[in-house]
């Protein structure tokens, strides 16, 4: 794949919430072609901060430029990527473990809203969720809600090993749920090379039995 290194441009705003009581910073980046008048599918990842560019050692101008990189070369169809960070420090914890519920609200409410008004864009599109570590434990906890806000879920070296009781929980409730709800879920796991083995062996167990699940409903 041809790769280039251009840094693709992108805008950020600052975006209060009522249900999380705090501020997050928005970042956004629209397609090279971008036409208001399309819809397009949208990518939502979390740990902006860290991801949106090459600061948490992701090379290549971070997802930003690796899905700018892959839009270009017709592997993924254009896309609007919206990261989500933090105006001061890191409150992760809060948002993906503690208050998941809150965080989800503004993701699917507030922010959507505002960049409807704000940029005008449809927010109808097909949407994936992206989450790292413990971002990853939050794509699982709303992928088993079962809401299907999201159509897809890319979840990067998620803790199991640190949830494993509630997630089995939850993962139990969905399966039960799902079969008497149409609809298509997508789910791509991934563990990181430099994570600890207990990660990759968490995942491992958790895939096959995902996989059989998801072949039954």
């Amino acid at each position: 794949m041809a790769y280039d290194t251009e840094v693709p441009e992108y805008s950020t705003d600052i975006v209060y919430s009522e249900y999380v009581s705090d501020y997050f910073k928005i970042y956004l980046r629209l397609p090279e072609s971008y036409d208001q008048g399309k819809s397009y599918p949208i990518l939502y990842l979390l740990d902006g901060d860290w991801y949106f560019e090459d600061t948490n050692m992701i090379d290549y101008n971070g997802v930003s430029g690796i899905v700018y990189n892959l839009e270009r070369n017709n592997i993924i169809p254009e896309c609007i990527l919206i990261g989500i960070g933090y105006t001061e420090g890191n409150k992760r914890g809060r948002d993906f473990s503690q208050y998941p519920d809150n965080f989800y609200k503004f993701i699917k409410y507030e922010l959507s809203e505002y960049l409807n008004f704000e940029y005008g864009l449809d927010m109808g599109g097909e949407k994936t969720l992206m989450g790292h570590s413990s971002g990853g434990y939050f794509s699982f906890y709303i992928l088993f809600k079962g809401e299907q806000y999201f159509n897809n879920y890319i979840s990067v070296s998620t803790p199991f090993y640190d949830a494993n009781k509630l997630l089995i929980l939850k993962e139990m409730s969905f399966y039960n749920r799902q079969k008497t709800t149409q609809g298509t879920i997508r789910l791509f796991m991934a563990v990181g090379g430099m994570r600890r083995t207990d990660s990759l062996k968490a995942t491992m167990t958790w895939h096959p039995g995902l996989t059989q699940r998801a072949t039954k409903t």
